[in-house]
């Protein structure tokens, strides 16, 4: 992939991410923005691999949509754990086998980067400029809607004959954590899940006992 594309699109995420951080109203950009990288994405999964998706960063584009329109606290809390867990680590998996094959489609890899970045600003959106903040309970709402995420995930992979979240057979880089590598992805998980309620806590975006109450 050429360079260029890559600095449009970390050009274009960071002008967000500055806009957001300078409290700057820019929920809009931010909505459509998200709606046309996932339009161009779904588009793209149509047409070759429709069973990819349910995968989690789709999952949280459509919570993020609902969102966009209308806040829920619960939606709010398990999109911003799903976010930062999914969206956040396929950044650090660029060749990972989807995007490696979208190299020869500029266009559609440029909005499967952009779609997997926003719903990561559009949190610090509501906690920075919407002042919306993260329920105390916000850690347990997750975890439970991972684990019947998972579940349902499982018996779509059996039905289809798919490995989607790697349920059914580790990706390579898990093969060396042997066959309980997905106890240990899930382990993992919850241990990240906890260090990103701490660091939200830290920051203030999580309620205290009174605004839980108000």
């Amino acid at each position: 992939m050429h360079p260029i594309y890559t600095l449009i699109v970390v050009g274009y995420v960071s002008l967000l991410l500055v806009l957001t951080l300078a409290k700057v109203k820019i929920f809009k950009l931010l909505g459509v923005t998200l709606i046309v990288s996932q339009f161009f994405c779904l588009y793209h999964i149509f047409i070759n691999q429709p069973s990819q998706v349910v995968w989690l960063c789709n999952v949280v584009v459509f919570m993020q949509f609902f969102l966009l329109f209308k806040f829920n606290q619960k939606l709010f809390d398990v999109s911003f754990f799903f976010a930062w867990t999914g969206c956040f680590l396929i950044c650090f998996m660029p060749n990972n086998p989807y995007a490696q094959m979208l190299r020869s489609a500029p266009l559609f890899w440029v909005t499967y980067w952009v779609k997997h970045i926003v719903p990561l600003i559009l949190p610090i959106y509501f906690f920075h400029v919407k002042k919306k903040k993260l329920s105390r309970w916000s850690i347990y709402s997750a975890a439970g809607f991972f684990l019947v995420y998972c579940a349902s995930v499982y018996l779509y992979n059996l039905a289809l004959n798919q490995n989607i979240f790697y349920l059914m057979e580790p990706a390579s880089f898990m093969k060396g954590l042997g066959s309980y590598y997905f106890m240990i992805a899930i382990v993992l998980g919850y241990l990240w899940f906890s260090t990103l309620y701490v660091i939200a806590n830290v920051l203030g975006w999580v309620k205290t006992k009174t605004e839980e109450s108000a």
